[in-house]
């Protein structure tokens, strides 16, 4: 199967992405479907992964290949003539807890399930993207009853003005952080915009902490740092956007966790009662 996939080469985070496919090379009378994935190339990197290829699979010469699997050496323990004892199970029941501060940069990894093409091989897949400045990686795989294939292409994913925060993961109660902030303007135009960093009270009420003008030109980079010191125990989230002319408003959310200056005490007594 031939895929052609027409995507846009660029797009703004937040945006739709709508991905127009167009499939041919199978018969008349028989049914395609696909599937498209929609994963960030920095996420790929991490273990090397490579876009599904299943015409590799399917349509290549493979030599004859064989496996040899003994489970009678697992039955008795070779060293003491022992019979061997089978264990399973694990520790996921013992209260362990996988949780932390979520990533400023939002994830993106979309999956659109099987969608049926249509009779001339045309079908459209939309993926709601968040917040994200980054490369996505577009892995499209089509099949029907006597073919197969595939394809990729990578789309850019940014703002105008892209902007980059990072802080602590954590603070103890009393600590000062620093936010780092780099503001970069890639195709915005040259103006003042407005940096703003508010703190989230309640859900959906907001208090501005620190408002900063920082003058742009086009293409250039700025870095700012801005102090913080939290009043309350537990996770904080804090609200940072800028704003210029063009309707642009880019936003991240940052939250850490703020911990108590020292554990808690505990005293144990011992008495005798007459």
């Amino acid at each position: 199967l031939n895929i052609a996939r027409n995507a846009p080469d660029k797009i703004e985070s937040g945006a739709t992405l709508r991905v127009p496919i167009k499939v041919s090379g199978f018969p008349a009378g028989e049914t395609a479907r696909l599937t498209l994935a929609a994963v960030d190339v920095g996420i790929l990197n991490l273990t090397n992964y490579k876009a599904p290829k299943p015409q590799t699979w399917f349509y290549a010469q493979t030599q004859l290949g064989h496996d040899i699997r003994d489970y009678y050496g697992r039955l008795i323990d070779g060293m003491r003539a022992e019979r061997g004892t089978l264990r399973s199970g694990g520790d996921a029941d013992a209260g362990m807890q996988m949780q932390g501060s979520p990533p400023v940069e939002a994830t993106v990894a979309k999956f659109s399930g099987i969608v049926e093409v249509s009779s001339d091989g045309s079908a459209e897949v939309e993926f709601d993207l968040p917040e994200f400045n980054g490369s996505v990686r577009l892995m499209a795989v089509a099949w029907s009853d006597s073919s197969v294939g595939s394809a990729t292409m990578d789309v850019i994913v940014r703002d105008p003005v892209a902007l980059t925060v990072a802080g602590p993961r954590f603070l103890t109660l009393g600590d000062k952080a620093q936010l780092a902030l780099d503001v970069h303007n890639v195709e915005g135009p040259e103006a003042t915009y407005v940096v703003n960093v508010a703190h989230e009270v309640t859900a959906g009420a907001q208090v501005s902490l620190i408002q900063r003008d920082v003058a742009l030109k086009t293409e250039e980079r700025r870095s700012e740092r801005l102090s913080l010191e939290p009043k309350s125990v537990g996770l904080q989230t804090y609200h940072v956007n800028i704003t210029g002319p063009d309707g642009i408003d880019v936003a991240r959310t940052l939250t850490f966790d703020v911990k108590a200056p020292a554990g808690d005490i505990k005293r144990t007594t011992i008495a005798s009662i007459k």
